[in-house]
């Protein structure tokens, strides 16, 4: 089962988003919700939140695309490794980040 942990900042109110323990992809771990400056609102998964691996990813992207400007035509990041993988999206207001055992297609 799923360990979900909302920030106490974030609290305020995430807006609406896509709740991934709700509709999970083929191998999903664990996902995180980001909002556009980084601040996580909810990261669900055992592995994502003993680790600092969604902020490692947040900076990639800040690195490689300017995801906070919504006219950026970002559609999706994948970063493989041997036994999992890191999926990134994101819509108007948030950035998904879902951990899988292999890529999903």
């Amino acid at each position: 089962m799923a360990t979900t942990t909302t920030a106490a900042a974030a609290t305020a109110t995430p807006g609406k988003y896509l709740d991934l323990d709700q509709t999970p992809i083929q191998g999903q771990t664990g996902w995180a919700l980001l909002d556009l400056n980084g601040t996580v609102l909810v990261l669900s998964g055992k592995s994502l939140s003993q680790s600092n691996n969604v902020t490692v990813l947040y900076q990639m992207l800040l690195e490689t695309t300017n995801i906070i400007d919504a006219s950026e035509d970002f559609c999706k990041l994948t970063v493989s490794f041997s036994n999992s993988a890191y999926l990134v999206s994101r819509d108007e207001n948030h950035i998904y980040v879902v951990e899988t055992t292999s890529i999903a297609k």
